[in-house]
């Protein structure tokens, strides 16, 4: 089964970041939504990306969108810096998914779900720091694709395991590999350069303690389990990974529905 060298051997391994990809974010940290559409429409893979992502229901655009900067601008800052970065990880997305059933359309739905109502909770509670958090959300999402290739090998085995015995994906990546999904996360963040806030706010969904952010930590954590509670989530075991903390997340529940539509 998985254990921590074979994790660390599949993180050395993944390539380094495209540089349009960095030089289209580093673009949107300055502000400067032209620049990285102009970057974008140079790559017809990242460009076909956008388009299928902007084409989501979820997302609301009404209009067919074809150009990078229109796209990106529909979007906004927040929501394009935090699609660039999923794009980072679809890299590493197999075509097709052995271990949690999905495919890569579902999977740009749970990306598109995250990233449309993190970005929201930002705007209430961080506007001044949401392009600096908005790759929080993005990075969760992530770890699940690198979940699929950390499993695939094992699938038949897991599959097994969780039918006849009860034990859950999270338990099994604990036991075998002494890490835990939001252990994961951070090494794959960490890797990909994810900012070092966003990073402390993923953590402090797991470990939490007395930190200015433990209140937007728990509304992270709220929400990505508002976002894998949809049956067609739960049909293919994404709920699976961490557990669901109600007492954690119990004073945050009023600012969670004053924003997102229950």
């Amino acid at each position: 089964m998985i254990t921590q060298q074979e994790i660390e051997r599949y993180i050395v391994a993944i390539p380094a970041s495209p540089k349009f990809v960095r030089d289209a974010i580093t673009a949107l940290d300055e502000e400067d939504l032209i620049k990285a559409g102009s970057v974008i429409e140079k790559d017809p893979a990242l460009t076909l990306f956008l388009q299928q992502i902007i084409d989501r229901p979820i997302f609301g655009a009404t209009e067919k969108l074809k150009e990078p900067v229109r796209i990106l601008s529909f979007l906004g800052l927040r929501a394009s810096k935090a699609i660039l970065n999923t794009y980072l990880i679809s890299l590493l997305t197999p075509r097709e998914w052995r271990v949690f059933k999905l495919s890569n359309t579902l999977f740009y739905e749970l990306s598109g779900m995250m990233i449309l109502y993190w970005e929201k909770l930002l705007e209430r509670y961080a506007k001044d720091r949401s392009l600096k958090l908005i790759s929080a959300a993005t990075l969760l999402v992530s770890t699940v694709a690198v979940c699929e290739q950390l499993f695939r090998d094992y699938a038949a085995d897991a599959r097994i395991l969780r039918e006849q015995s009860g034990i859950t994906y999270a338990t099994i990546l604990e036991r075998q590999a002494g890490m835990s999904f939001i252990d994961l996360a951070l090494v794959v963040g960490q890797k990909f350069g994810i900012e070092a806030e966003a990073l402390t706010l993923v953590e402090l969904t797991e470990r939490p303690h007395v930190h200015p952010d433990l209140r937007l930590a728990k509304l992270l954590h709220l929400l990505f389990f508002y976002v894998l509670s949809r049956p067609m989530f739960i049909e293919v075991c994404l709920n699976d990974f961490m557990p669901f903390r109600p007492d954690f997340v119990a004073d945050v529940l009023d600012d969670f529905r004053a924003v997102v539509d229950l």
